[in-house]
């Protein structure tokens, strides 16, 4: 087993299997140093701040009980010792030293012996560990956005086994807080309060401090570019679902033919009890859709109540008397009065949806029209109510979800979207029509295919339509990435590269990334490596060979190769003026980078937007991706549009939504959309099959 002292040795082996666990080795002293230079002021600062609260509260006496005059004397403590300067010193060194792992003053943890294992904590001992967890449930629960970036650059390249090593970390800082406060105050009563105060500091406004250092820490380099999709353990809010999906209580749009308090299906009043098997006799399926129409109610606002999976059936009472002539009355069942009544079923299913969120009403229409010929496909083959993988239970979720992707009121249809997709339910309304009374378990799977594939096939037809909105935005995105490209090759080899040179391999690279087919990397990773030679001033000969091989990959690709070349003729240049740089040539600031990339606010995001703000609506944000369905309500209209997240860009944190009928878009932010979310403006649409949550 490889012991501390063996991990600290640059010469060690790592035992078989297992990564070289390296910190902060890995960097370039400018990385480093760029570490230091925009992480230790805010974390400092912050700590600053959250002193002088801390004072002012315990010379108050705001905490109102009988250890006030021991608080108020600590306050005057607090000002004697140099707490923050220590706590300064050792966040500059954690970020600058190349040792691994840290060495921490663990107080909080003794032992009973040596062998024993048991682990003895005190009153004192409990009450800091209890701290730290703490801490630590705060930062992954409320700042999940910051975590998953801080996170994932202390793993990457081997950097720390246990993240919160990394002197980013926040619970590396109350480590470093921790001893600074003992070493001045003790383990006293007055240390485990400042750090409760310190925890309750950062509850309250930690949010800008860590998406300054995640901003930091992902400007450096540090993060996979594009952003990570790594999600730590967390409990992040789920993607939106039938199940608790109901028309919001602001907003012009109306559920077709109902109020909006009528859209609100009220909680499942009682269970079906057992479903029976399919193979049981027309009666028992009878027994068990008229307690589901007894739940659904005749006004429709009781609901469908669940499905007991097993056990004895009951109900909350006595099932409905059903008016004479209606097929949910008593009396021998058979299976042309139990198709009537599956009709009645499926139609007070569909309804109930219909009432949960407003449809467009050819949608609607639409939809409805599928009933009839459905009821007689699943009067044969019941397993439709028990078989969650059934293909026509697939298939009629997959229709609602995408006739609820239509605004209920929308005005134009620009390019004929919606229309293509209200004649396309109609169309296989008819299919399904005409072939419900000879179809089975293989045709049902083939109209499921069908489907499927004329989905994906109108989705690239819709995006096509608006590639010349997605064009200008690609090139933004590609931009943004050349430019930081350059910041990290400048961070990582600790060039003094011309502003002139850096724009001109900034301009290059980008022009290389328009050219590239989506997902190709194999060239971009070329010219990362001729950026990195120019960077630390390899020799032409060097580069020419770098060179030559991105030729062979851009001819590979079929690039232009006048294009191409006339790119790597401005690398050369930009080489050139490296390697003799022009008299007062002002040098490439990467903090400039930094900072663009921090100060994102496009059209659409609200004037009063926070621009450095981390909760779990930045991490939910952060999980969109192109395809995505939403709903927004304008904030100056109240007016309900539904849309599709048609692109997005990594390095520009940019996001364009467009409706299904091509009308007017919104371009949002990352914290952009965070803060739609936050304010309620913006929930993501139903994505999973609403006869499941039904027949839940």
């Amino acid at each position: 087993m490889t012991s501390k002292e063996d991990r600290n040795d640059p010469t060690a082996t790592p035992p078989a299997g297992k990564p070289r666990w390296q910190g902060l080795a890995g960097l370039s002293p400018e990385q480093r140093e760029e570490l230091v230079v925009t992480i230790a002021p805010a974390v400092v600062g912050h700590l600053a701040g959250c002193l002088r609260s801390t004072t002012q509260r315990w010379t108050s006496g705001q905490s109102l009980d009988e250890h006030d005059s021991e608080r108020a004397r600590w306050s005057l403590e607090l000002g004697r010792f140099p707490i923050a300067q220590d706590f300064d010193t050792a966040i500059r060194d954690d970020l600058r030293d190349t040792r691994y792992p840290p060495a921490y003053e663990f107080s909080g943890i003794g032992f009973a012996a040596d062998d024993s294992g048991l682990k003895v904590l005190d009153d004192y001992q409990t009450a800091r560990r209890s701290l730290r967890h703490g801490l630590e449930a705060l930062i992954r629960g409320e700042h999940a956005y910051s975590h998953l970036i801080l996170y994932q650059a202390a793993r990457e390249g081997d950097r720390f086994e246990h993240p919160n090593w990394a002197p980013w970390s926040p619970l590396h800082w109350f480590e470093r807080l921790f001893e600074a406060a003992e070493r001045h105050l003790g383990r006293s009563r007055a240390a485990l309060e400042l750090m409760d105060a310190y925890v309750q500091c950062l509850a309250r406004s930690g949010s800008g401090l860590l998406t300054t250092v995640a901003e930091a820490v992902d400007a450096c380099g540090l993060v996979t570019d594009p952003a990570p999709t790594l999600e730590p353990d967390t409990d992040a809010v789920p993607a939106a679902s039938w199940n608790d999906y109901r028309q919001p209580g602001s907003g012009s749009a109306q559920p077709s033919g109902t109020g909006r308090e009528s859209a609100r299906a009220a909680p499942s009043h009682g269970w079906a009890g057992p479903m029976p098997d399919a193979r049981e006799d027309p009666d028992a399926w009878a027994r068990w859709a008229r307690v589901l129409l007894h739940g659904a109610g005749s006004g429709g606002t009781a609901g469908i109540p669940a499905v007991q999976a097993h056990g004895d059936m009951g109900m909350t009472g006595d099932p409905p008397v059903a008016a004479a002539g209606s097929a949910t009355g008593a009396g021998p069942v058979t299976r042309d009065s139990l198709q009537v009544l599956i009709r009645e079923l499926l139609d007070a299913i569909l309804r109930q949806i219909l009432r949960q969120i407003g449809f467009h009403p050819g949608a609607e229409e639409g939809v409805l029209a599928i009933l009839p010929p459905l009821s007689t496909v699943v009067a044969r083959d019941l397993d439709f109510f028990r078989e969650r993988r059934h293909p026509l239970r697939i298939w009629l979720g997959q229709v609602v979800n995408a006739g609820a992707r239509i605004t209920p009121d929308s005005p134009d249809d620009t390019g004929g979207a919606v229309e293509r997709q209200l004649e396309r339910l109609h169309r296989f309304a008819d299919r399904l029509r005409s072939g419900a009374d000879a179809m089975d378990r293989v045709q049902a799977q083939a109209l499921l295919a069908d489907w499927s594939w004329e989905t994906v096939r109108d989705l690239a037809r819709w995006q096509e339509m608006h590639e010349d909105r997605i064009r200008p935005l690609r090139h933004e995105e590609h931009v943004a990435r050349a430019c930081r490209g350059v910041t990290v090759c400048v961070l990582e080899t600790g060039a003094t590269l011309p502003e002139d040179a850096a724009r001109q391999i900034a301009d290059a690279w980008g022009e290389i990334l328009d050219l590239l087919p989506d997902g190709e990397q194999r060239l971009d990773l070329d010219l990362r490596a001729v950026v990195r030679a120019i960077c630390r001033m390899a020799s032409p000969t060097e580069v020419n060979a770098l060179v030559r091989q991105a030729l062979a990959d851009a001819q590979r690709l079929g690039i232009p190769d006048a294009r191409i070349r006339s790119v790597f003729a401005r690398l050369g240049q930009a080489h050139l003026q490296h390697l003799r740089p022009p008299p007062d040539a002002a040098a490439f600031d990467p903090q400039q980078s930094l900072r663009r990339r921090r100060s994102v606010r496009l059209r659409d995001d609200d004037p009063d937007l926070l621009p450095d703000f981390d909760d779990i609506h930045v991490f939910e944000a952060n999980r969109i991706r192109a395809g995505d369905w939403c709903e927004f309500v304008d904030r100056t209209n109240g007016r309900l549009q539904r849309m599709a997240l048609a692109w997005r860009g990594e390095a520009t944190r940019s996001f364009l939504f467009i409706p299904l009928d091509g009308g007017s878009e919104r371009r949002h932010s990352l914290q952009g959309v965070a803060n739609e979310l936050r304010e309620g403006r913006m929930r993501m649409l139903p994505h999973d099959n609403p006869i499941d949550v039904i027949l839940r």
